[in-house]
């Protein structure tokens, strides 16, 4: 008889690495999920992205052992958190983010352009969500804003040469919720960073 199959969860993170933390904090309840925390939040600090912007260019980064390691491993967590669960974040609210035009929220999604200047998406060639706040552009993925991910790929587009059709079928109502979303997120994710900022000292 096959015994029952149990997902085991495994870290990138050797014994000898979990021993020197605990050793050099003279702390024995790090386990290695906190250090993964620990360090994702490091490296998610605009500081250490900062100072050591050359050397990440060229080689693995090197994450020092900070005293604040548990306020440091907490935020990176939450952060981690926020950001993999983003689609169930609330949308975000405000008198001056506005949506204008003849639209229909079950009305899929064949056109968007973002105009990061005048801070306005253009859905369809006819809806328009403006007043979205300086912050949502501030918070960048890969060198942009998430907004701007989803006004060029949350939309249909066709390889010219291969024939090749991404349709993701996100209808207009579905678009703008997420874009609310996503400026959720980069509020949140900011107010995390500077946190982090603040108990990362000295770097």
């Amino acid at each position: 008889m096959m015994g029952e199959k149990r997902l085991v969860r495994l870290y990138n993170i050797t014994d000898e690495a979990l021993n020197k933390f605990r050793d050099e904090l003279k702390d024995r309840r790090i386990e290695k999920e906190h250090i993964f925390y620990y360090v994702f939040g490091v490296l998610s600090t605009p500081e250490y992205v900062k100072r050591y912007e050359n050397n990440l260019k060229k080689d693995l980064p090197r994450v020092p052992i900070l005293q604040s390691f548990w306020d440091i491993a907490y935020l990176g967590e939450e952060l981690a958190k926020l950001q993999l669960n983003y689609q169930n974040l609330p949308e975000y609210e405000d008198e001056n983010l506005k949506v204008e035009g003849d639209w229909d929220p079950e009305e899929f999604v064949v056109d968007a352009k973002l105009d990061e200047r005048n801070k306005v998406i253009v859905i369809n060639k006819k809806v328009k969500v403006y007043g979205i706040p300086d912050f949502a552009f501030e918070y960048r993925v890969g060198g942009y804003p998430p907004i701007r991910w989803i006004c060029d790929y949350m939309k249909r587009n066709e390889d010219k040469e291969s024939g090749i059709v991404w349709d993701p079928k996100i209808k207009v109502g579905e678009f703008i919720s997420l874009t609310r979303k996503l400026i959720t997120l980069s509020k949140r994710t900011l107010e995390i960073k500077q946190k982090l900022s603040e108990v990362i000292k000295p770097l």
